[in-house]
């Protein structure tokens, strides 16, 4: 709804509710004048029809300011609720947040040990084959001598 319309009704209903009131008492007041009465009586029919009149006016404030507290109230513990619940996801999303973080964290580690032993074995592996290629060498070199002096010779 736009501003204008609910400026509208909220005057529409204010004006309703002055309209009443001001009907009521144009209504009392024409009654009492067009009635054939001496002036005292009228006087105090005018005054009995005003107290009246102020008696329900005040009544109708009465109500209106319960009904507005009421509605404040309400939608105070609305808000509250509203908030309480907002509060609680949030612990419980930051809850869910550590525990993931901490076991992304774990399982960092877990693959990080994983890569550092496979390869720790490789380079294990590549130094016994580079040792054992080497100690082929050393027992091969002396007769890959003794076959290539000759032709120097």
């Amino acid at each position: 709804m736009s501003n204008d319309t609910m400026t509208t009704t909220s005057r529409t209903g204010g004006g309703l509710l002055l309209g009443v009131v001001i009907g009521a008492a144009v209504g009392a007041v024409s009654a009492l004048l067009f009635t054939p009465k001496n002036g005292v009586e009228m006087r105090q029919d005018l005054a009995e029809r005003y107290r009246s009149l102020s008696e329900k006016t005040g009544d109708l404030a009465s109500t209106v300011t319960a009904k507005s507290s009421d509605l404040a109230s309400c939608v105070t513990k609305s808000a509250s609720d509203l908030l309480g619940q907002a509060k609680e996801s949030t612990a419980v999303l930051a809850d869910k947040l550590r525990t993931a973080k901490t076991e992304v964290a774990d399982e960092v580690r877990h693959q990080a040990s994983e890569v550092k032993h496979e390869t720790t074995e490789q380079a294990n592996h590549l130094q016994s084959e580079a040792n054992r290629q080497a100690d082929h060498l050393k027992h091969e070199a002396p007769s890959q001598l003794n076959n290539i002096q000759p032709k120097f010779n």
